[in-house]
């Protein structure tokens, strides 16, 4: 009896496997510098439709705290068309996979009874099973200091036979939302960051501003720091302006207040 060998049946599903993590791996090369959080969300939606089995259309849906969510990428009509169907019913798979801990699955549209006017449109439009998995999109360090909130997301994955989605594709497909969502965690971050560098570099040069023109005030009205605050001040409310900009207009000369 000769030694074991992995099933035919295996092969395709290894295969995909291969190609979703040479994806993800294109991902994770991608740089702040060269690409926007929604360039690579797109890119995300895009190898989704490319490299996961039996895929015809995929879209990203992200729920801001207190808003009905939104397709934020996605790789043709027929995602954000059945996307937007679901915003205006308020419900679907898409929303309920974005607040679940698990994939949604409708196997195939024509039977499935689950929200019935979706699945009814959707079937319509030709999209006979709907996968849609939860992205994990936890708070940076950075993000976090910003009080920003969670945001909620789901890959939506659509395709034109039913029954595409068996175990062991959805398996494939939780595999890429995975590495895809630590993907783009990982840009957020970024992003993040680079908004509070450039936040506190402003609020730097700002207070250097501020304080030339304090120096300014103190030495054409022979007054205190504290005094000549309070002239910048006033000012700002009377003209309505931000303390900043009327410090700048100070040391440019453009006005002499007090």
């Amino acid at each position: 009896m000769g030694p074991d060998r992995p099933h035919d049946d295996d092969a395709p599903h290894a295969g995909a496997e291969a190609a979703v993590d040479a994806a993800v791996a294109s991902l994770n090369r991608l740089f702040l510098a060269d690409h926007s959080v929604p360039a690579v969300l797109q890119r995300v939606v895009e190898l989704a439709a490319d490299v996961l089995p039996g895929v015809a259309d995929a879209s990203m849906t992200m729920i801001e705290p207190g808003t009905a969510g939104a397709t934020v990428a996605s790789s043709g009509l027929l995602a954000y068309e059945l996307d937007e169907t679901q915003y205006r019913a308020g419900d679907g798979p898409c929303l309920t996979a974005s607040t679940s801990d698990g994939p949604v699955l409708l196997a195939d549209t024509a039977v499935d009874t689950r929200w019935p006017a979706f699945t009814r449109h959707a079937h319509e439009r030709g999209a006979a099973a709907v996968l849609s998995l939860p992205v994990d999109l936890p708070l940076s360090p950075e993000e976090r200091a910003q009080r920003r909130r969670r945001v909620r997301a789901a890959l939506n994955l659509y395709a034109t036979d039913p029954g595409v989605f068996d175990p062991p594709t959805v398996g494939v497909c939780a595999r890429f939302a995975t590495g895809a969502g630590a993907a783009v965690a990982n840009m957020r971050a970024l992003a993040a960051s680079r908004s509070l560098v450039e936040g506190l570099r402003e609020a730097t040069e700002a207070r250097m501003v501020i304080e030339q023109a304090k120096g300014m005030v103190m030495a054409r009205s022979d007054c205190t720091a504290e005094q000549a605050f309070e002239v910048l001040s006033a000012e700002s409310q009377r003209s309505q302006r931000k303390l900043r900009d009327v410090a700048a207009d100070v040391v440019a000369g453009r006005i002499t207040p007090g």
